[in-house]
């Protein structure tokens, strides 16, 4: 409200102060919000209503909110879906959090001008989801806690320092609960392009989501 003016006219100095406590506001409200959401998801309060889902509209849904912090990277996009991906009964709310989880980390640690692709096929069993980015990779020494709760790798907490080290800890829990598994492959946080150069290695997470969909659980809580 101060920073639109609502209280009368503030000054350049005091606009950026302003600003700096907006952010600072934003960032505790996620930090809560994904403190709750590991709380419901331990704790077994976390209510599960699955329905008919089309999972590559979820995708295209959190895509189409995330444009802009690509387009501010210059981050292109690209996507490849089977043709006949089933209807699988999910909860649309929960499943979106953990694709916006994994498309946000990729925004987060890909370089300006980097590239994101993403792919869902149909498999025998399962719809398997795939995200890969050119950006900082997992160091080695950081691939068996990348799934930790609260751990970020300490490549990315020199370049970001905002992240709460919660997002793929709440991926994981959700997809796992679902029935379904979680695993990414990383190699080396460099690599050779073709031209010789060296560059950012990059990181694909993969999830496999299971045909038989999600189970109804009751509870008292809904994901943030």
């Amino acid at each position: 409200m101060i920073l639109a003016g609502d209280a009368g006219k503030i000054t350049d100095k005091q606009e950026v102060y302003m600003k700096e406590i907006a952010k600072s506001s934003r960032r505790m409200t996620d930090l809560v919000n994904a403190l709750l959401n590991v709380s419901r998801i331990e704790l077994g309060t976390l209510a599960i209503a699955p329905e008919p889902t089309q999972i590559t509209e979820v995708m295209d849904d959190v895509l189409d909110e995330m444009k802009l912090s690509a387009k501010k990277k210059r981050i292109k996009i690209t996507k490849q879906y089977d043709s006949q991906i089933p209807i699988i009964n999910l909860d649309k709310k929960v499943i979106r959090v953990a694709l916006q989880n994994l498309i946000s980390n990729s925004i987060k640690y890909t370089s300006d001008g980097g590239k994101i692709d993403i792919i869902i096929k149909n498999q025998d069993d399962d719809v398997v989801v795939s995200v890969a980015d050119n950006g900082l990779g997992i160091p080695k020494e950081s691939q068996k806690q990348i799934f930790g709760k609260l751990y970020r790798a300490d490549n990315v907490k020199i370049t970001d320092t905002k992240g709460t080290g919660l997002g793929l800890y709440i991926t994981k829990s959700i997809i796992e609960q679902s029935g379904g598994k979680i695993w990414f492959k990383s190699p080396t946080t460099k690599r050779k392009n073709k031209s010789g150069e060296i560059v950012d290695a990059g990181t694909t997470f993969y999830c496999n989501i299971p045909k038989s969909g999600m189970k109804l659980k009751k509870g008292s809580r809904e994901l943030s």
